[in-house]
């Protein structure tokens, strides 16, 4: 199970703990959770465990049939997502490998390329970086 973001109204520890172990509860398969705008990246990191990296939290997660790759597109206090320069040189590393397994990308905001979204534009006005 992936959970891409905004995982509880105020973003409290306490709050992270009650969803992991509500998940948990229903679900024996691994979750991973994905950073969103309206989460708080010190207090999911001191409940999830994910390493923080320049004030982002992104990683990737192997299992025997994917690789996880999660983004962290928020900005605090905005609703548009953006990915920066580290992050955008980490993908690149990243993709630099051959995998033998389905590689799955996801961000709270959508990825997308192409001019014709300019609505969606302003979620994301970088993404087409991820596809140079």
């Amino acid at each position: 199970m992936i959970i891409t973001g905004d995982l509880t109204h105020d973003g409290s520890e306490e709050s992270y703990r009650l969803l992991d172990k509500t998940i948990k509860e229903h679900f024996e398969k691994p979750v991973y959770y994905v950073m969103g705008n309206h989460d708080n990246r010190v207090n999911f990191s001191n409940v999830f465990g994910y390493i923080e990296r320049d004030e982002k939290i992104y990683y990737t997660a192997k299992t025997d049939n994917i690789i996880l790759v999660a983004l962290d597109t928020g900005i605090t206090e905005s609703q548009i997502g953006f990915l920066d320069d580290a992050q955008f040189e980490w993908l690149r590393e990243i993709f630099k490998n051959k995998f033998s397994r389905p590689v799955i990308l996801v961000s709270h905001h959508p990825i997308y390329t192409g001019d014709d979204l300019n609505v969606l534009s302003r979620q994301l006005p970088d993404s087409n970086a991820i596809y140079n």
